[in-house]
């Protein structure tokens, strides 16, 4: 819930709910300061996509502990938000 009637700053997380592939996703984290949009493998194969159907990259991953992991590779997924957002800025 927003706290701002109290005059506070908003402190949740911001999650939407979209449709991708005709499937419902309940939790999309939006996040604006990232730099990267992250997709589980598990996630991507219920809404359909393949790792044969991935665009392969050399693209790294890396940790706040310096570690480095590859990833599977890219996908493009056409969403439909479903419930309207409100845009949120934030002064850092």
């Amino acid at each position: 819930k927003d706290l701002l009637k109290w005059r506070y700053y908003h402190e949740d997380a911001l999650h939407i709910v979209v449709q991708v592939n005709g499937m419902i996703v309940q939790h999309v984290l939006i996040d604006r300061g990232s730099d990267l949009n992250i997709c589980p493998d598990l996630k991507a194969k219920t809404l359909g996509f393949r790792e044969g159907k991935y665009h392969s990259d050399d693209i790294k991953t890396y940790g706040y502990d310096g570690q480095s992991i590859n990833n599977k590779g890219t996908i493009n997924m056409n969403m439909i938000i479903k419930k309207p957002v409100i845009a949120l800025y934030s002064m850092w």
